[in-house]
């Protein structure tokens, strides 16, 4: 499935040099955009990382759960994604 379709950017913390979860990575991403953190959503497959960056700069977070971090893992995590999904297929709901 072509997602970048969907999308009016996409951007890969390693093309930028950047290591998440450094704040740097996603505030750029939202100064280039003009974007509001309420309106913004990051998508990753990692709670540490991913996720961490997204609730340090204040925007939502989905996290795709490809590793698996299973049930009991993502409820004692101090770090809390929005939304959890298993298949990228689930980001077309609300574009299509």
């Amino acid at each position: 499935m072509e997602l970048r379709a969907y999308f009016d950017a996409i951007y890969l913390s390693s093309d930028a040099g950047i290591c998440k979860p450094q704040p740097e990575f996603i505030k750029q991403v939202l100064i280039d955009h003009k974007l509001k953190p309420s309106e913004t959503v990051m998508v990753g497959n990692d709670l540490t990382t991913d996720i961490a960056v997204a609730e340090g700069v204040g925007i939502n977070g989905i996290l795709l759960n490809t590793f698996p971090y299973s049930r009991r893992e993502l409820e004692n995590s101090l770090i809390k994604p929005n939304r959890v999904i298993t298949d990228i297929e689930a980001l077309k709901i609300g574009f299509t």
